[in-house]
């Protein structure tokens, strides 16, 4: 790094991509752009950052199965709500059931409660349906429940018609573990997570690029099911013939009970949801990029620059400042291995190829020269900037 008083700093970067298979983005959005809740939904033509709807039910009415006519059940509903809070969508779902049994019920008796709030992420996946898709949100479900042992699902994620993806459910008294209530009672998680499907509809395994940022397999016709960084399901077989929609449905902190439940009790469900960090993608995202000698370039690179992929030696990349201008000069060795295309940025937040404007920032060249050797060279003009960044990106075809 060089400094002049008409251009006291420069920076470089070098940004690495993949062409591969595009991991097409449906939805993508943190909630924090806008604290007007209508701006996030659109039922007949979202955009990336919106969702198809939400669907409140302000009442509901639980059953029993088997039940004799005899027992009954009253119930009072709290109002569903749904509200913008700390940049993420809060369903807030307050009920108080009370139950009476006169006699004995047999053990497939259960009480059962439909769901209270359904986020409809995308109704539509679009046309023609993935045969591949990635599905990701954060969750965060505080409870406060009655004296009662059960464990009820607490949300269910589904992609497809009639495919649960998993259902968390509360466990124990008091508490909340995320749990896993298709595959087991084990539980996985607590308080908050990062909850993440890969989905491969193909009959041809896949690879993907997974939330612990590394490259993992996907058999075919299956789904993965990830908690944060860990794998908690592997290769589970994916039943439905298209992946048509992708939806979360909320309820109360009771959805079933078994026979061990007393002959009169009340249970009072008061259940926070809150949802954030939604991604929607109509593919699987690419694997990383193989990196050999895990010196930071990856291999396809390394063939571009001529540098070895066996041996670290780091990035190649050069930066003066002479003449007034920002120069960033690279080896190019075998040029039809990448596309490569010089950027510059002012605040590394806007990258800006040649001649290239976006949020208001003027157009500028970045000058192209051949100074021998096999070497390639930009330079930017450093007239009216404070600072500027160069970096070359490079992307596999």
């Amino acid at each position: 790094m060089m400094k002049s008083p008409h251009f006291p700093a420069l920076a470089i970067a070098t940004c690495i991509s993949l062409g591969q298979a595009s991991a097409q983005t449906v939805v993508q959005q943190d909630f924090s752009g806008n604290t007007v809740l209508d701006t996030y939904f659109s039922s007949s033509s979202p955009t990336i950052g919106q969702l198809s709807g939400n669907q409140l039910l302000s009442s509901t009415t639980a059953n029993l199965n088997s039940v004799p006519p005899a027992d009954i059940i009253s119930q009072s509903n709290g109002a569903a709500t749904l509200n913008l809070v700390d940049g993420a969508l809060e369903f807030s779902l307050l009920d108080t059931y009370r139950y009476y049994r006169s006699t004995f019920i047999n053990d497939n008796t259960y009480m059962n409660l439909p769901s209270r709030g359904t986020v409809f992420v995308r109704s539509s996946l679009g046309s023609p349906a993935p045969t591949r898709a990635y599905f990701q949100f954060k969750v965060k479900i505080s409870s406060s429940n009655g004296t009662e042992s059960y464990t009820p699902a607490l949300l269910a994620a589904q992609m497809g018609s009639g495919q649960d993806l998993v259902n968390l459910k509360h466990t124990g008294d008091k508490g909340l573990n995320l749990t896993d209530a298709i595959f087991g009672s084990a539980p996985v998680s607590t308080g908050e997570a990062l909850i993440t499907f890969a989905i491969n509809n193909t009959a041809t395994a896949a690879v993907y690029g997974a939330p612990n940022a590394l490259a993992e397999s996907l058999a075919a016709d299956s789904f993965d099911v990830w908690i944060n960084q860990i794998r908690v399901r592997n290769d589970v077989t994916y039943l439905p013939s298209t992946i048509s929609n992708a939806n979360i449905s909320l309820r109360s902190g009771i959805s079933q009970q078994t026979d061990s439940m007393p002959v009169s009790s009340t249970v009072g469900s008061p259940s926070i949801f809150r949802l954030d960090e939604f991604l929607l993608l109509r593919n699987l995202p690419p694997p990383p990029p193989t990196d050999t000698d895990r010196d930071g370039l990856p291999d396809f690179v390394e063939t571009y620059f001529g540098t070895s992929p066996t041996i670290p030696n780091g990035s190649p990349l050069v930066t003066v400042f002479a003449g007034g201008s920002a120069q960033m000069t690279w080896p190019e060795a075998v040029p039809t291995s990448v596309v490569a295309t010089p950027q510059w940025s002012p605040d590394q937040v806007t990258w800006l190829g040649n001649e290239e404007t976006l949020n208001g920032i003027p157009a500028r060249a970045l000058t192209p020269s051949t100074p021998g050797g096999g070497q390639k060279r930009i330079s930017l003009s450093g007239t009216g900037l404070s600072k500027a960044f160069l970096r070359l990106k490079l992307v596999a075809p």
